[in-house]
C-alpha cells in the first residue's frame, strides 16, 4: 500500500507542476497575443480589407459617412486634435478594435488640453483569423513616432480604461491624416483580400490607408490636403 501511495503522490506532483507550467505558458501567450505591438511584428501577417458591417443602429464608427468637405467632417466630430502615439505603450486588442494611447499635441476643437493622454479605439480586427489583420474600410493603424490630425467622437470609457472617456474616429476612413506628406498608394482588391495572393502587413504597414476603391482614394487624398492646409 505504501508503494502505491508513493507512486500516487509522485504522479500527482508531476501533474500539478505540469499544469502550473502549462498555465504560465498560456498566460504569457495570452498577454503577447493581446498586445498589438507584438501581434503586428508577425512577419507572416497578411492584410485583409473588409467593409465595416454597416447598420445605423449599431454603427459607432460612422462608416456610412462619406464627407465631401471639411464642414461635414467638422460637424460629425466633437474633438479635433493633433496627436501621436504614446511611445512604448501597450496597445490592447479587443474584439473588432485596438485600444491605443495618444498624447495630444494641439487642440482645434473640444475640451482636451495639450500633453493630455487619451485612449482611442482603432477599427482594426486581430482576433478572427490566424495570421491575418483585418483593416475595416481600409483603416491603417497609427505608427509610433508619427504625428496625425485626427477627428474624434467621445464615448464613455469607464469599461475599457482608467479614463472617464475613450475616443473613436468620427468616420473609419476619413478621420485620421498623417502629417508627413508622401505619396499614398492605391492597391488592388487582390492585394488586400487576406489570401496567399495578398500583401504582408509588414510590407505596407507604413501606408496612410489601404484603399482599392478609386472614389474612396480620391476623397481621402482631397480631404487630407484640405485638412493640412487648414490646420498647419
Amino acid at each position: 500500500m505504501r508503494i502505491f501511495r508513493y507512486i500516487f503522490t509522485v504522479l500527482f506532483t508531476i501533474i500539478l507542476i505540469t499544469s502550473i507550467v502549462y498555465g504560465m505558458d498560456n498566460k504569457n501567450s495570452y498577454i503577447d497575443d493581446t498586445d498589438f505591438n507584438k501581434f503586428s511584428q508577425n512577419k507572416s501577417l497578411k492584410v485583409m480589407h473588409l467593409d465595416y458591417p454597416f447598420d445605423e443602429d449599431y454603427d459607432i464608427y460612422g462608416s456610412g459617412l462619406e464627407p465631401e468637405g471639411l464642414k461635414m467632417l467638422d460637424d460629425a466630430s466633437d474633438t479635433i486634435i493633433k496627436a501621436k502615439l504614446v511611445q512604448g505603450e501597450t496597445r490592447s486588442i479587443y474584439y473588432g478594435c485596438v485600444l491605443s494611447k495618444l498624447v495630444v499635441l494641439d487642440v482645434y476643437k473640444g475640451n482636451l488640453a495639450k500633453n493630455q493622454v487619451i485612449n482611442i479605439f482603432e477599427p482594426v480586427e486581430c482576433t478572427q483569423f490566424s495570421d491575418v489583420i483585418v483593416l475595416s474600410e481600409g483603416y491603417s493603424p497609427m505608427i509610433e513616432g508619427e504625428e496625425y490630425l485626427i477627428y474624434l467622437r467621445t464615448l464613455d470609457g469607464a469599461l475599457y480604461s482608467d479614463s472617464k472617456f475613450v475616443y473613436i474616429p468620427s468616420t473609419i476612413l476619413y478621420s485620421k491624416f498623417r502629417i508627413k506628406n508622401e505619396d499614398i498608394p492605391l492597391y488592388t482588391e487582390q492585394d488586400l483580400d487576406g489570401s496567399y495572393k495578398s500583401l504582408y502587413y509588414n510590407e505596407i504597414k507604413d501606408a496612410d490607408l489601404y484603399a482599392y476603391n478609386e472614389d474612396e482614394y480620391q476623397r481621402y487624398t482631397k480631404l487630407k490636403k484640405e485638412v493640412i492646409d487648414k490646420y498647419l
